[in-house]
């Protein structure tokens, strides 16, 4: 409170949170890794699986992006031209060579990894320039 020299943050929505001894009266957003659900509430660690990740402020949404029936700690599924190892891990941009590409949904130890974190092979018939692109026709 105004009484030890803080100011009481706004209540913050889901996805922000209120630091501890904050000097300021506003809402900081949620880092990645974690979920937060507003309030009065403490950011709590995302435990994602393999292939998913909690992005900073996230907002669970419900949207079939989501592993069915999960809670929002599960997080959302990892964008394509990205890996996620789960947990607390953000999603992290993708180092494959010429050829190949990581799909949504991509783990560093998901099946027909090559070496490391090289993504999956292209496609038959579609062309994969690497890194974070996708396979094009």
């Amino acid at each position: 409170g105004e009484a030890d020299g803080c100011q009481d943050c706004v209540s913050p929505a889901v996805g922000e949170y209120c630091e501890m001894g904050s000097t300021a009266d506003v809402n900081v957003e949620c880092p990645a890794g974690y979920f937060c659900a507003g309030g009065n509430a403490a950011p709590q660690n995302c435990t994602a699986a393999e292939g998913f990740y909690c992005p900073a402020g996230f907002v669970s949404t419900g949207s079939s992006s989501r592993r069915s029936g999960g809670s929002p700690l599960e997080g959302v599924q990892c964008p394509l031209g990205h890996y996620c190892a789960g947990l607390t891990a953000d999603a992290e941009p993708c180092t494959a060579a010429v050829g190949f590409y990581c799909p949504a949904g991509f783990a560093p130890t998901a099946p027909s990894v090559q070496v490391g974190l090289a993504g999956k092979s292209c496609p038959p018939h579609q062309f994969c320039s690497g890194q974070t692109a996708g396979p094009e026709p």
